[in-house]
């Protein structure tokens, strides 16, 4: 009889989806139907059993089999199965009827039922171990087809159950019966699990079912007749015996010659695929179709070779789900590939059996384990042209044959010699030729033309492979550019990109041939040094890097400056993996960003919790403005033409951050992370806004002569909407245009973004003022001094300590302030910090100064009682 599928329920999507693989597993809403139609059995079942079975008497005859005997011959009807495959399911046909038979006679219905549940149930656990819903769903029919047998048997039999035509028919009636019962549950399980039934091959399964189940029930009634009648006369059943073997080895033979027929008709059809499309990747997946089905597999695999060390290739894979992923760029590995490695090494074919219960195995095919498998090269005239793998026999008894892995080796060679002549081949090297550049694309970064960071981490994943072995030390180099936010705000993205080409270029040169230089992302570069034993020489390659990149790069006649900070990370202890590596070098970059720019740091633990400290610093630094934690200091800027108070002309706001654990911090903590994150704008707008309303309120108390200076970054000016937002702050507070000064840098004034000079020529016209912030240390020319109408220059402070009193020491600052008057602007000195400095600047005929000689930066309480004493500076600048 019949017994519900071995192959695992599987829910079908009947769905191709190119280049993308959908790992099949059975679907929720359709494993519920079925544990729910296995539960409606066996509450029929229990209830027939308990309602009608148990008060039924046993038949009258001379002698009663025990329950436990019945079990048994139930145990050894269902270890010998007759196999039969139709469509995706394999259905096992069993011996049953014969102990069933039995039972109807010789035994009460009670321990009928409960023998057939004990011995069915075992040798379905023990010798086919299926999943729990298979063994759930085959215990539920057993207890149901046991209590129809026998409810139908002793309704019709006479009440002495005697051995006449009537109990034979009723016989025939009741395994009849329960072979319906069996089919009709198999095709529901099976329509729930795929939609819909195989109309083709099911007539084929019933009939074969009720072949099996009466002549079954035919031996088991002679059985029973010469036990009754005569048990010496037993040996005559070896007669009908020997026939129903002879008949079963007919079917053998004749499934044997539908297979060959299948095999002949498999061949032809690949013959009629591979010589008759054009289209390659139409081909494969015909191809595919074809093998697993003939195969009855769950997966189908074709690997094409597209280098000679047959290691890289383009893979194809038709799933468990009828899911087709195509053509898909793939590396063999040796441990999850191993099966496909040995077959093109071998250039052979190889069957893969079952693994024994517990054994696990590593190799993989579309997502899953390998249960069982064929594997075959695909050896064309002059070359391998690639690897053809068969996985996951169908069913849970059956495996591949040697016979099926002829007939697959055959089917791979035509594949082969067809894929490498022909329409398919010159296709194929299109193809390959194709996908071996979108490969490059997808390791490549497009603006550089350096390794990306997926090509990286798989680099260092394999150097620490080998470092097991043969005792390498790889060392990641990161390198990280400075101010290059600036320069890309300041000239552009044009200029930006620019920029990381001509990196990229010089950190090529940098390095040696073994070693690899990628492009992280942004402004990050990384090399990957595979043995870095000799420490000094990679740190040599450090100092090579950090010079190359602070020489100037020419860009549309501007020379653009930027830095390189770089953190070196080396690999010892055995559990690094890439990304840790990475992540360390990572650190060990921020660390020698903090010491300075153009400067490397070598990792070490400890400067994780640095690290870890500045990035919770950035992190807190998001919310400072919404929390108020942002405060001004006001440092005076001196006329340095007075002698007295008189000469305050105005004041610099300089932001500070009262952070609540910290205290309060400097500029330098925190300004640096504002620039890398972007929260200088929105920090910037808030030190505008209340510099002005501060500077307003003191112009109402009578200081309306007092002038305001805040320092803009790069970034600020770049933004759409700063001209806007300016003059929105000045319109809100009431501050004249006139007594606003905004500092920019020098590589703003020249650049050439025709948003930022217009918007910078907008608020000039409407009077605000700008100034040239640390002038001297930047590209600033006389030319593109003219671009921008500027007030003021602001002399940079190491100009301004060079003033020890000589000659040498004054050239530049006096050449600064000449330049200043010649140009009709102002000059401000910038950190005047000693009385001498001050005399010379005055010498030097210099405007206006500010430092800490004249005054620290102060709190706003703090500059209003200066201003209200008007002789304050004048000990000072007397």
């Amino acid at each position: 009889m019949p017994v519900m599928p071995a192959a695992p329920l599987t829910f079908l999507t009947r769905s191709f989806r190119p280049a993308r693989l959908r790992v099949a597993l059975p679907g929720r809403p359709l494993r519920s139907r079925v544990w729910l139609l296995a539960g409606s059995m066996a509450l029929l079942g229990v209830l027939l059993h308990f309602v009608v079975v148990r008060d039924l008497p046993a038949a009258g005859a001379p002698f009663a089999i025990p329950w436990w005997a019945l079990a048994l011959c139930f145990y050894a009807a269902e270890i010998k199965v007759i196999q039969v495959q139709f469509r995706r399911e394999a259905h096992s046909y069993t011996l049953s009827e014969i102990p069933l038979v039995l039972g109807l006679f010789l035994a009460s219905p009670a321990d009928l039922v409960i023998a057939y549940l004990v011995g069915a149930g075992l040798g379905l656990m023990v010798h086919r171990r299926p999943p729990i819903l298979k063994l759930s769903f085959n215990v539920s029919l057993f207890l149901l087809q046991a209590s129809v047998a026998a409810t139908v048997f002793h309704l019709l039999v006479t009440p002495r159950g005697a051995l006449d035509p009537q109990s034979w028919a009723a016989t025939l009636l009741a395994t009849l019966a329960v072979n319906v019962i069996g089919l009709s549950a198999v095709a529901t399980a099976v329509r729930l699990v795929e939609g819909r039934p195989d109309r083709r091959r099911l007539p084929q399964a019933i009939r074969l079912g009720m072949v099996v189940g009466f002549t079954n029930t035919g031996l088991a009634l002679i059985a029973v007749t010469m036990l009754s009648f005569d048990p010496h006369a037993l040996w005559l059943l070896g007669i009908p015996l020997v026939l129903v073997v002879v008949a079963f080895r007919s079917y053998r033979a004749y499934v044997a010659e539908r297979d060959q027929g299948e095999s002949l008709a498999l061949l032809y059809e690949a013959t009629g695929i591979l010589h008759g499309s054009t289209d390659l990747e139409e081909a494969v997946s015909a191809l595919l179709s074809s093998a697993r089905k003939r195969f009855r597999a769950e997966t189908a695999e074709l690997l094409l070779f597209t280098d000679e060390r047959a290691t890289d290739g383009l893979r194809t894979i038709l799933g468990p789900d009828d899911s087709l992923e195509l053509m898909r760029p793939w590396r063999l590995d040796p441990t999850t590939d191993a099966l496909r490695l040995e077959a093109a090494r071998e250039r052979s074919a190889l069957i893969v059996p079952r693994p024994h219960r517990g054994e696990r195995r590593a190799e993989r095919v579309a997502g899953r384990e390998v249960r069982d498998a064929m594997v075959a090269a695909l050896v064309g005239e002059r070359r391998l042209i690639g690897v053809l793998v068969i996985a996951n026999r169908l069913g849970d008894v059956a495996s591949f044959r040697p016979d099926e892995l002829r007939l697959f080796q055959t089917l791979a060679n035509h594949a082969g010699i067809a894929l490498e002549n022909g329409q398919l081949g010159r296709s194929l090297q299109h193809v390959s030729a194709q996908k071996e550049e979108l490969q490059y694309r997808a390791f490549h970064d497009p603006l550089t033309g350096l390794a990306n960071r997926a090509l990286f981490l798989d680099r260092v994943r394999h150097a620490l492979d080998r470092r097991g072995r043969e005792g390498n030390v790889p060392v990641v180099v990161f390198v990280d550019l400075d101010d290059f936010k600036t320069v890309n705000d300041t000239f552009g993205h044009a200029a930006g990109d620019e920029l990381l080409r001509a990196v990229g270029e010089r950190l090529t040169r940098c390095i040696r041939p073994s070693d690899l230089a990628v492009r992280l992302g942004g402004d990050e570069f990384a090399v990957l040094v595979e043995d870095g034993r000799d420490l000094g020489a990679v740190i040599r390659i450090a100092e090579r890097v950090i010079e190359a990149v602070k020489h100037p790069i020419t860009v549309d006649g501007l020379e653009l400056r930027t830095g390189a900070s770089v953190g070196l990370a080396a690999s010892h202890a055995p559990g690094d993996d890439a990304d840790a590596l990475l992540r360390n070098a990572d650190v060990a970059m921020y660390t020698a960003k903090t010491r300075g720019k153009d400067r490397f740091a070598v990792f070490d633990p400890s400067m994780d919790a640095a690290v870890t400290e500045r990035r919770a610093l950035k992190a807190e630094l998001e919310g400072a403005v919404e929390r108020g934690e942002l405060v001004l200091r006001y440092q005076p800027i001196a006329d340095l033409a007075h002698t007295s108070g008189a000469g305050l002309s105005g004041v610099e706001a300089l932001v500070r951050w009262h952070h609540p654990s910290r205290g309060l911090l400097e500029p330098d903590r925190f300004l640096p992370l504002a620039e890398e994150s972007g929260l200088i704008v929105p920090i910037g707008r808030w030190v505008l806004e209340e510099g002005c309303r501060q500077v307003r309120a003191w112009q109402t108390a009578g200081h309306r002569g007092l002038g305001l200076s805040v320092n803009v970054s790069a970034r600020q000016v770049g933004h759409p909407d700063f001209a806007q937002e300016v003059r929105a702050i000045l319109r809100h507070t009431g501050l004249p245009a006139g007594s606003l000064t905004l500092d920019v840098s020098e590589s703003l004034m020249i650049a050439d973004r025709q948003p930022v000079i217009a918007a910078l020529h907008g608020l000039r016209t409407e009077g605000v003022r700008l100034a040239i912030d640390d002038f001297g240390r930047g590209l600033s020319s006389l030319g593109q001094l003219g671009r921008i109408p500027v007030d003021v220059l602001k002399i940079a402070k190491p100009f301004v300590d060079a003033l020890d009193g000589s000659a040498a020491g004054a050239r530049i600052a006096e050449a600064i302030v000449a330049l200043g008057h010649s140009l009709q602007l102002s000059v401000v000195a910038k950190g005047i910090e000693r009385p001498d400095q001050l005399v010379q600047l005055r010498a030097l005929d210099c405007d206006r100064g500010q430092g800490f000689l004249l005054a620290r930066p102060l709190e706003a309480r703090q500059l209003g009682r200066l201003l209200e004493r008007p002789n304050a500076l004048a000990a000072v600048m007397a």
